[in-house]
C-alpha cells in the first residue's frame, strides 16, 4: 500500500489520460493548477502533448499512486507549476507555468 503524502484525499478526482491508464505509458508530466470553477486540479500525463477530450480520464489519486509509486515525489509541487522528467526514476524538474 502506498502512503499518500499529497495534501488531498486519495479519493480526490484527478485528471489523466488513456495513455496512462489503458496503454500503461509512464507519467512524465504533472500539472498542479488552479481553475476558477473547479478549484485546485492535479493532472498526470505521459508528456506526449495529446490532450484530446476522448483521451482524458478522471480517476482517483489512489489510482495514480497505484500506477506509479514515485508520483509521491511531486506531492510538494506548488499550484501554478508543472513537473517533468524523462523516465520513471529520473529527477523531477519543477517550473512555473
Amino acid at each position: 500500500m502506498n502512503k499518500n503524502v499529497f495534501d488531498i484525499s486519495e479519493d480526490t478526482v484527478v485528471v489523466t489520460s488513456t495513455y496512462i491508464v489503458k496503454e500503461k505509458m509512464p507519467i512524465l508530466y504533472v500539472m498542479h493548477e488552479f481553475d476558477e470553477v473547479e478549484g485546485v486540479i492535479w493532472q498526470f500525463h505521459s508528456g506526449n502533448n495529446d490532450y484530446e477530450t476522448d483521451k482524458i480520464l478522471l480517476v482517483s489519486l489512489k489510482n495514480i499512486l497505484n500506477i506509479d509509486t514515485t508520483i509521491s515525489d511531486v506531492s510538494n509541487l506548488p499550484v501554478g507549476f508543472i513537473a517533468r522528467r524523462k523516465f520513471i526514476g529520473d529527477e523531477w524538474v519543477f517550473c512555473q507555468e
